[in-house]
């Protein structure tokens, strides 16, 4: 027993001396082992005995130039001894243990009439309150949330907005996750609200059935643009933090396509709204998390003036969207109900991000936002990352599934992307169907079958229930397929399969110029550091390590901008000199000049086209295929 522990209970049985009580000393040694073996975890928090728990969470954000976040959860008709309350350590959307107890601070505990309750931690993000009196216990803590840069599996408040990912921020009561819950929210007067919570009659409160659509739903609070339209005759809401002087209302055509197409695959909506919650910050990277019925993305503001990096945006979109179904309704063993405490493991995270991967530029497509071209030149560019990876070989789909929650210190030269690679091997998958029926079946009908048997019943389905859906749709065995290119490291054929549309692969190289086998980065300094080394090249057998400086080259000084040139003005197949800083050593180094081409891929129409190959591009591409 730590100190802490030990503190609670020697206070408990000083509290436990009191005359008035009239116990006995067998009685409180009793009371004071009740205690230890609590402290202890040998007693469980809650008892065996059904509990109908009423829980209300509260969130004030009233403080924001603070940045905390102040938490209370309320909860009646407690009859256990304790209850435990506990913080999740990751976010379903986002697979990496992220600790989210480690910003919490000052967290009290209270019964029903504001006496404080003595409490402890069980383990890191678990905290055990024993019950008073009464049959209320209450606690309250601050959250410390100012990680704007990755707010999308984070929490933010300032004196702009407050955003809220759930799972950042409520504690949930162990062993009633499924009880129904409320949520106040106490914001600035001039602050609204965009969530997918659902509301109540009462202002600023909203309800969940359990705590797992809780956590689902991100909100956003402040003076964001907001644009709203209707799909199928369900309302959809778009809230947009940092739009600055920015008309971006021409956005919601472009995303009710996307709903539009993506209704007309499934043959429905399957939420009562939706809202999209965008966050334009100076930041390059994009990205977002999915949600039941919303999802938050991080885009920066310029990009939606250059067209390029607005079809990116789309596609981040149409990504986003599309996992409404394909891992929030139709998801592996391990995704719903969660397990907050600790990992989900499966093999089949490449089929629910690669795949839907495959389908944002499908529905892109589809639904007349991209030309039929920008699909190609999509896949041919995800053909094109998958074979420059340098772990094709030691990886397969199904190991970078069951790995994601790990990122090897070589990740560089061992893994794979299952949203790359899953992508590739989903476009071949379907094309791979529809050749084996005729035409008559595709991706398409496995994933309506995946909706139907698994989604709608609110099922989990397990790894081989994947391939055994695609042999029932395809009515095939493609266990072949699965061993190749899912459970394997096989080459990926582009070209036995995109034939089936009037494609081909087209590979176009650059002349040779000079390669050592290594990746850089520029210095604060403009020097040269090594990223990474790149096994079977003449760096790596030469000797050239991770975070080696760069000084000179054949003794001419190298800085980050005139390194290219001096690299390709060598001969290839000689040997130069490099002097580096190896972990503070000055030390030169002899390494041979090795070759590398640069590759061009492209997906590129073949003629002439048959009228199956015509026919197979109407039914995967839609209307777009001929234009």
């Amino acid at each position: 027993m730590d100190a802490a522990g030990e503190k609670i209970r020697k206070n408990y049985t000083q509290e436990r001396k009191m005359p008035r009580f009239g116990f006995p000393k067998k009685a409180r040694i009793y009371g004071s082992l009740l205690l230890v073996f609590l402290t202890l975890g040998l007693i469980p928090a809650f008892s065996a005995s059904p509990q109908e728990l009423k829980i209300a969470y509260t969130l004030d954000a009233r403080q924001p130039a603070t940045h905390l976040f102040q938490v209370s959860i309320s909860v009646d008709g407690v009859k256990a001894r304790s209850l435990d309350f506990s913080l999740p350590a990751w976010m379903p959307g986002y697979s990496k243990i992220l600790d989210f107890a480690k910003n919490v601070q000052e967290f009290r505990a209270y019964d029903g009439t504001g006496q404080e309750l003595q409490f402890f931690k069980v383990d890191k993000q678990t905290w055990r309150v024993l019950r008073g009196v009464d049959g209320t216990i209450k606690v309250a803590y601050k959250i410390f949330a100012n990680n704007l840069a990755n707010i999308n599996i984070a929490s933010h408040l300032d004196e702009t907005h407050a955003f809220f990912n759930g799972a950042a921020l409520f504690c949930y009561v162990v062993g009633f996750k499924e009880r129904p819950v409320t949520l106040r929210i106490q914001k600035r007067a001039d602050w609204k609200i965009a969530t997918g919570l659902e509301k109540t009659a009462e202002a600023d409160v909203f309800q969940a059935s359990n705590y797992d659509i809780l956590v689902d739903c991100p909100t956003e609070i402040g003076t964001f643009t907001q644009y709203d339209f209707s799909v199928d005759g369900i309302p959809h809401h778009i809230a947009i933090y940092g739009l600055k002087d920015f008309d971006a209302g021409f956005i919601v055509a472009d995303i009710s396509k996307i709903v539009q197409a993506c209704s007309r695959l499934f043959g429905g909506l399957p939420y009562r709204d939706y809202t999209f919650i965008y966050h334009l910050i100076d930041r390059e990277r994009r990205s977002g998390v999915e949600h039941a019925n919303s999802t938050a993305i991080i885009f920066n503001q310029l990009d939606f003036q250059a067209r390029r990096k607005y079809d990116d945006f789309l596609n981040v979109t149409a990504h986003e969207f599309f996992h409404l179904w394909n891992i929030k309704r139709i998801h592996p063993q391990g995704w719903g109900p969660f397990d907050y405490s600790r990992e989900a493991y499966t093999k089949s995270h490449w089929f629910a991000e690669g795949i839907t991967t495959y389908y944002a530029g499908l529905i892109l497509v589809r639904s007349g936002l991209w030309t039929k071209e920008q699909f190609y030149q999509d896949m041919a560019t995800k053909i094109s990352d998958h074979e420059l990876a340098v772990g094709k070989k030691l990886m397969s789909l199904e190991e970078a599934s069951w790995n994601i929650w790990l990122k090897p210190d070589n990740s560089a030269n061992t893994t794979i992307s299952y949203y790359i690679k899953g992508a590739v091997v989903g476009f071949m998958l379907d094309l791979e169907i529809r050749k084996r029926t005729g035409g008559r079946k595709s991706l398409d009908d496995v994933m309506r079958d995946l909706d139907q048997s698994f989604g709608q019943k609110n099922i989990a389905y397990k790894n081989e229930e994947l391939l055994q859906t695609i042999n029932k749709i395809s009515g095939s065995d493609f266990s072949a397929f699965y061993e190749r290119f899912v459970a394997g490291t096989d080459d990926l054929p582009i070209n036995d399969y995109v034939s089936s549309l009037g494609l081909g692969l087209i590979c176009v190289q650059d002349p040779p110029v000079g390669y050592l086998g290594i990746e850089t980065q520029k210095t604060l300094d403009d020097h040269v550091r090594i990223l990474n080394v790149i096994p079977g090249t003449s760096g790596y057998d030469s000797g050239l390590d991770i975070d080696d400086i760069i000084l000179a080259l054949n003794d001419e000084r190298v800085n980050y901008d005139n390194w290219p040139d001096l690299l390709n003005r060598q001969k290839i197949g000689g040997i130069v000199s490099i002097t580096l800083y190896h972990r503070d050593c000055l030390v030169t180094k002899s390494v041979r000049v090795g070759e590398i081409r640069k590759a061009h891929y492209g997906l590129k129409e073949t003629e002439p086209t048959t009228p199956e190959q015509s026919h197979a591009r109407v039914s995967l591409l839609g209307n777009q295929s001929t234009k």
